[in-house]
């Protein structure tokens, strides 16, 4: 932007090929995003500094965020060994896991 801002931007677009003359041109919308971007770094921003581990999951339970305390506690780097999913043990059920106080929580 001319004042030095920048703006985070959505498109959609389909190419057209017009028969009659050869042309090819696009249909599409363009969405700006810039504050859903920066609402989204926020809150990535609270998630980092969180004292204690938090793990943000998808519907379908893979896990699409950590924090830096997950890590710790887990001994497992984001980059490569949070792709997968967890199963839960608890005491009430899911599987439960009695040799432990507590749910556990265990890469699949």
């Amino acid at each position: 932007m001319p004042n030095g801002s920048v703006k985070h931007i959505e498109v959609v677009a389909h190419a057209v090929e017009r028969h009659e003359s050869g042309n090819v041109g696009f249909v599409g919308a363009v969405l700006d995003v810039t504050e859903r971007k920066q609402a989204e770094q926020k809150f990535r921003g609270l998630l980092e500094s969180a004292p204690d581990a938090m793990i943000v999951m998808s519907r379908q339970g893979k896990i699409v965020l950590v924090n830096a305390q997950v890590e710790k506690l887990f001994g497992y780097q984001r980059k490569n060994s949070w792709d997968r999913r967890l199963r839960f043990w608890s005491r009430n059920g899911f599987g439960a896991d009695t040799r432990t106080p507590h749910g556990v929580l265990r890469p699949t």
